[in-house]
């Protein structure tokens, strides 16, 4: 936005000298000048300064990325005395993302297997599966909040008939311990490209506040756009000093512009000889 202000106080500077010397005669004005330069130089210098405008400006930016991680153990055992298949799982929730969570709901259900041992399209409880229940929370109820680096317990369980119905996946276990017998506790990971046994994660459901960074838009077009009002300055500029009205003033009054070239920058330079 600076550049831009310089080259439109240059552009004014370079006006005023032109208009300045209006009362001076001259004995020949009859060139012709092209104006379709001064027309290309002006929608360069306008668009240019709505492409640096809209470059540099700043924009507020969405920052949030909420996650969780997942890590549990299941189990199943067979209740002979109620004829009974009883499941039961334990973990923990992690947030893991930039922003807290509210509302923290997980849905899970169990996987059952045919009668040859294949995995069965028939899920404990239903497809839609149950939510866990929180330490310290009432059972099935959402977590409230989860901040971040927040680790929470949890456990859920499931209960359902032994007749005529699948059997869970996964071998059953000969005692309701799960630390008894860890031959028979399938341990589990959310996210994991790793399908696991016994347990499904239906869905991990939950509420947050958007996190926003201020921004510049777009750097690359902010400077196209410096670009184009520099090359759209060139060309006014170019058009008023190569006007005969323009030179003739200037070799009256013994002036020039000239551009210096130093170790590390070019100057636009003026001089008179005085």
């Amino acid at each position: 936005m600076k550049k831009i202000i310089c080259i439109t106080v240059a552009l004014f500077i370079c006006a005023n000298t032109v208009f300045g010397y209006g009362s001076v005669q001259y004995d020949n004005f009859n060139e012709y000048k092209s104006k379709y330069r001064i027309l290309y130089g002006a929608l360069l210098v306008i668009g240019g300064g709505l492409l640096a405008y809209d470059g540099f400006r700043t924009v507020q930016v969405d920052i949030s990325r909420p996650s969780v991680n997942m890590n549990f153990s299941s189990f199943w055992y067979k209740n002979t005395d109620n004829y009974l298949y009883l499941i039961r799982t334990k973990g923990n929730i992690e947030n893991t993302g930039n922003v807290d969570l509210q509302n923290v709901s997980v849905w899970i259900r169990y996987k059952t297997t045919n009668s040859d041992g294949s995995i069965s399209s028939h899920y404990e409880p239903t497809e839609y599966g149950k939510t866990i229940t929180y330490e310290g929370n009432p059972e099935g109820a959402s977590l409230p909040n989860l901040v971040i680096n927040e680790s929470k317990n949890f456990s859920v369980g499931h209960d359902y008939p032994t007749a005529s119905t699948n059997p869970p996946d996964g071998l059953e276990s000969k005692t309701s311990d799960p630390n008894a017998d860890t031959s028979y506790v399938y341990e589990g990971q959310y996210p994991s490209s790793t399908p696991t046994r016994l347990i499904d994660i239906v869905s991990v459901e939950y509420k947050y506040k958007k996190k926003y960074k201020d921004e510049m838009n777009n750097a690359y077009e902010g400077i196209l756009g410096l670009l184009l009002v520099a090359g759209g300055a060139y060309l006014l500029i170019d058009y008023v000093i190569s006007t005969k009205k323009f030179d003739y003033y200037m070799k009256k009054n013994s002036m020039n512009f000239y551009v210096e070239n130093t170790s590390d920058e070019f100057k636009f330079m003026l001089s008179k000889r005085i």
